[in-house]
């Protein structure tokens, strides 16, 4: 399967007003139009393929339209939309589990999904930008562990992608 998502850019309203998904399951013979399937009116920003289950696919809608996922669990053939409360500005998928993303927004807080983005939680806010990973295996006791630097004086921090309380913090990994 191949998915393109095209956008058309209106250099007079300086945006994306509108964008395309198409899909091909003859290796880019034939494509076919998606945005039935995705809302006609959705204009899409980004698309991410997992890494760890090619058949998962999660978009970005334009937060200047509206802020929400859409999800795919079979190639992009249907989607689901979830609307979502912060506008995301990077995704981090877990390099094991299949279900786990990390989200960083504009305001420096970092968010995560256990459930492939279906629901999103708040893990830590003046995150520094690019300043967040996952568990190193072998060296993480456990796959949960974000380890994150802050923009405030605390330094770097690890926490579990569920929460970041004074009961989940650990000794973060030096710094390479």
């Amino acid at each position: 399967v191949i998915l393109i998502l095209t956008k058309l850019y209106d250099f007079n309203l300086g945006a994306v007003t509108e964008s395309s998904l198409w899909r091909s399951t003859d290796y880019g013979s034939t494509y076919s139009k998606l945005n039935d399937k995705v809302g006609s009116r959705t204009v899409l920003s980004y698309l991410y393929v997992c890494p760890t289950n090619k058949q998962k696919i999660l978009m970005l809608s334009d937060p200047e339209v509206e802020s929400a996922v859409l999800i795919s669990s079979d190639e992009g053939a249907s989607f689901e939309k979830y609307p979502i409360n912060f506008n995301v500005l990077s995704l981090l998928f877990h390099p094991a589990q299949e279900n786990w993303i990390l989200a960083y927004s504009h305001d420096y807080k970092l968010y995560s999904s256990m459930n492939f983005g279906k629901e999103w939680q708040l893990v830590h806010e003046n995150v520094m930008p690019g300043r967040f990973y996952w568990a190193v295996m072998g060296l993480d006791r456990e796959s949960d562990v974000v380890h994150i630097e802050t923009r405030i004086a605390k330094g770097r921090e690890c926490c579990t992608s569920v929460c970041c309380c004074s009961r989940t913090r650990r000794t973060p990994l030096p710094l390479i």
